[in-house]
């Protein structure tokens, strides 16, 4: 049974944005209003200054009152940090994307193959 007033209210959904071509104005009268949760966010507050606001401070203290080769360590770090997620970005390079779903005939920028 629910899965047929799913089908049905799908189904009513559908004939609307055909008609109408969008959703907005649609009154399925379906879901409910969920209320807001502030737990997540006063946990993620806590955790985020009990564990980053130490951290940062000691960073900071031996950069700038530790010897020069702790510095220079913490440099190197920090720039193999940066060139990883600058080699991770590049992994999702839009214009090395899949070929899936073009045509066999044509090429990326709407030219057509020479065969």
């Amino acid at each position: 049974m629910f899965c047929h007033k799913m089908y049905q209210y799908k189904d009513r959904a559908f004939d609307y944005f055909l008609k109408h071509q969008t959703f907005e104005g649609f009154d399925g009268k379906r879901g409910r209003k969920i209320p807001r949760n502030y737990k997540p966010l006063i946990n993620e507050l806590f955790w985020n200054i009990t564990l980053c606001v130490p951290t940062f401070y000691y960073i900071g203290r031996l950069l700038l009152r530790g010897p020069i080769w702790y510095t220079v360590i913490a440099a190197i770090v920090i720039l193999l940090g940066v060139l990883f997620m600058r080699a991770l970005i590049n992994l999702s390079d839009i214009k090395r994307g899949s070929e899936y779903g073009f045509k066999s005939n044509t090429v990326r920028n709407g030219d057509t193959k020479q065969d």
